[in-house]
């Protein structure tokens, strides 16, 4: 119909005017004859030529041709109208049916381009398979690009079907061939596999694919689409690759980690979770805290995601819960999850139980007091046993002359074996006492302080002992343990003031690295637990905090002095093991020693001798005392013993004497001097120009001998202030007469 013309008759419209004209020249020609002779008297001229013909038969004759020329003229005029009409309708039509068709192909072309702008945009190719032929009629450049193929390029390849199975990964075309088998019996097809470009790439595509069925139902034509998946697909990996991560984590994270969307439903949880609330991982899905927690502790939770939905702000806390009796502390934050325009869509909970450490944290909070209380104490006894020192010597000296029997003078000798007493407390809590630790049989010295004990605690208590089999030797000064033990005797008796039992046990332990690390303040190893359990009034938590703490006591004024269990505390932490307390209001207390234990045997002493105070041989010795009282009254203490004496308050001026020619026999020297030079340098500084020189040490802060590191290094005897006459005099005995100790 396009190749179709309007039809125009210029001709027969020519001809109908030509004619129309002429009849019309007739009748004029007629009209001049009938109205003037001149013209008729013309036509007679005219007519003569036909002499045979009448006049009036010549003119009916023109007359009757001109009407019928005229009437056929007419007749031709009014089938050309009619005709010129019949034909300007079927232009009409004709033109609005080629308006209709233009504007058709118009919209074809548009939705066409469409079509195609869609496929672009969308990436989806599309494809139109002549089943009959079986050829590709059609092929987008989408889905040719799919194969690395031009439209034109893919027609060509797709001969036939099975030359498309060239363009499929080797690894997909079983699956697509059976696809494609499908297709041509007859049913849609979708099938996701990989081409195969040219150039060995290859791309991830998604195809769906429909027949089209003729009248009898066979595959005349086969029609479908394909998109490339390729970025979805790596998409999909990393997604799974992050869900296997993700997974790891709940499954193993040593934190408790929850997920939740904006509402506060639970979207995931870790495994830890999970057995903590036994429940499955799936199960919290869906549900909210306050479905698992009590309504208090869900609560705090509740508010603190609230908040952070409405600030996109991680924030952070720490909560308690009561679990079977006992107070779990955690810590807890909370972290806003956002979308790529981070608008928040949900809170990541991550939870950690700190309960050890808050309790570590507690422990040493406790030791960093106790720390700092004993370097107080251990000051105040340094001070005390200067004054001690002084007091105890000259009453020594007054003893000596007037005779030990009288009142006063034991007075002031006890007034000062009294506070001597009190410093060994204190030094013993601040755990620096001097001690003498050797191996020693539990055995035995349990039995020697029960016996002690039967004595001092009186017949209203049941004293009983439960010692292990094979108990191993301890590592200890015996004496301060008897000490501990007397205090620890004594302190049960007190809690027991209507009577009851007391109990003596003892047992082998050994700890490994997770007791260590988790429960106690002690060194792995092997170690004799000795406990002392009564079943008096007991402590409270409150009390058990502070048991350990100096001066402090729960006895009336007048009848503690608060330094018991500190000093135990300070004894057990010297010797390298660690005491516990375990109590109840009601139940009684239980006090247990972890001693390290010993490899060697116990070493019998001999007993003490009452041999005569040994005296000096006119001996010069060289004292070095920063306290004057102290020094003076080591010059009066040594002079009386025998000792010819040489005093200065600092190692400077003791290098002076000696530079001046002064050679003594041995140095008499507190540890800590004045001037920067401690009397550990001075003495072997000294043994540069008198070899032989022998040392004694004094102090009455005996922690500096480890901060010196020299002290006993160097072949000297230390001696703790304050010093008996006896002790001393026996010391500087040994030192002058023993054999040469080289520095």
């Amino acid at each position: 119909m396009a190749g179709r013309k309007i039809v125009t008759d210029s001709k027969a419209r020519s001809r109908a005017k030509r004619d129309l004209v002429l009849g019309l020249a007739v009748l004029l020609a007629l009209f001049l004859v009938a109205g003037w002779v001149d013209f008729f008297e013309l036509f007679a001229l005219w007519s003569a030529a036909y002499e045979d013909w009448e006049l009036d038969e010549i003119f009916t004759a023109l007359a009757l041709g001109s009407l019928g020329f005229a009437w056929f003229s007419y007749r031709r005029w009014k089938d050309w109208q009619r005709e010129s009409q019949h034909r300007s309708e079927i232009n009409e039509r004709l033109s609005k049916e080629i308006a209709v068709r233009r504007e058709t192909e118009r919209t074809l072309r548009e939705r066409e381009d469409w079509l195609h702008q869609a496929s672009q945009v969308g990436k989806i190719g599309y494809y139109v398979w002549d089943a009959v032929a079986d050829r590709c009629i059609y092929c987008s450049d989408e889905h040719a690009r799919l194969h690395g193929l031009t439209p034109e390029q893919y027609i060509a390849r797709a001969a036939a079907l099975e030359d498309t199975f060239s363009l499929t990964h080797p690894e997909d075309r079983a699956a697509f061939k059976e696809q494609m088998r499908k297709l041509r019996a007859g049913q849609a097809v979708k099938i996701e596999y990989r081409t195969l470009a040219a150039d060995g790439s290859s791309r991830y595509v998604r195809e769906a694919a429909q027949p089209i069925l003729d009248e009898t139902g066979k595959v005349v034509r086969e029609i479908g689409t394909s998109q490339d998946i390729t970025e979805q697909r790596r998409t999909e990996q990393e997604i799974c690759v992050r869900d296997r991560w993700l997974r790891a984590i709940l499954k193993n994270s040593p934190i408790q980690i929850v997920l939740k969307d904006t509402d506060g439903r639970i979207m995931a949880v870790s495994d830890n979770v999970a057995a903590r609330m036994q429940e499955t991982p799936v199960g919290f899905i869906g549900k909210r805290c306050d479905d698992y927690l009590p309504r208090e502790t869900a609560e705090v939770y509740m508010k603190a995601d609230a908040e952070v939905v409405a600030s996109g702000k991680a924030i952070q806390q720490e909560t308690s819960e009561e679990i079977d009796g006992e107070t779990r502390y955690y810590f807890n934050a909370k972290l806003p999850l956002t979308d790529d325009e981070g608008a928040v869509v949900g809170v990541c909970s991550l939870t950690s139980d700190i309960t050890e450490r808050k309790l570590a944290a507690q422990r040493l909070h406790q030791a960093q007091k106790a720390e700092a209380i004993s370097q107080l104490t251990g000051g105040v006894a340094h001070d005390f046993n200067n004054l001690l020192a002084v007091i105890q010597g000259n009453a020594e000296l007054i003893a000596d002359r007037i005779g030990k029997d009288d009142l006063l003078v034991n007075a002031i000798l006890r007034a000062s074996k009294r506070g001597a007493d009190l410093t060994d407390h204190l030094l013993a809590f601040s755990r620096q006492q001097p001690l003498q630790p050797r191996p020693t049989d539990i055995d035995r010295l349990v039995a020697g302080t029960m016996v002690l004990s039967r004595r001092t605690l009186g017949e209203t208590l049941k004293i009983e002992t439960d010692l292990e089999q094979g108990l191993g030797h301890v590592m200890v000064d015996p004496g301060q343990l008897e000490n501990a033990l007397l205090n620890l005797a004594i302190n049960a008796r007190d809690a027991m003031s209507a009577g009851g039992t007391l109990t003596l046990e003892a047992r082998n332990v050994r700890f490994d690295e997770d007791d260590c690390g988790r429960d106690r303040e002690i060194a792995a190893g092997d170690y004799v637990a000795l406990s002392v359990r009564d079943n008096g009034s007991g402590m409270s938590p409150e009390v058990q905090a502070k048991a350990f703490e100096p001066f402090f006591t729960t006895k009336d004024v007048g009848e503690g002095s608060g330094l018991g269990l500190s000093m135990v505390y300070g004894f057990a932490k010297q010797s390298g093991g660690h005491v516990t307390i375990d109590s109840e209001p009601g139940r009684g207390t239980s006090v247990t020693l972890f001693l390290p234990r010993a490899d060697g045997e116990e070493r019998q002493e001999d007993p003490w001798s009452n041999e005569a105070t040994p005296r000096g041989q006119g001996e010069t010795i060289l004292i070095i005392e920063d306290d004057d009282e102290v020094r003076a009254c080591a010059v009066r203490t040594l002079e009386r013993l025998g000792y010819r004496t040489v005093d200065v308050a600092d190692a400077t001026s003791g290098h002076a004497v000696m530079a001046n020619g002064c050679v003594p026999d041995l140095l008499f020297s507190d540890v800590v001097l004045p001037g920067g030079v401690s009397g550990p340098a001075f003495a072997k500084q000294a043994r540069t120009t008198a070899p032989d020189l022998r040392v004694v040490f004094i102090s009455g802060y005996p922690r500096e001998i480890e901060c010196e590191n020299g002290a006993t290094s160097c072949g000297a005897v230390l001696l703790s202030k304050p010093i008996r006459l006896e002790p001393l005099a026996k010391a500087l005995r040994d030192a002058l007469d023993g054999p040469s100790r080289p520095a």
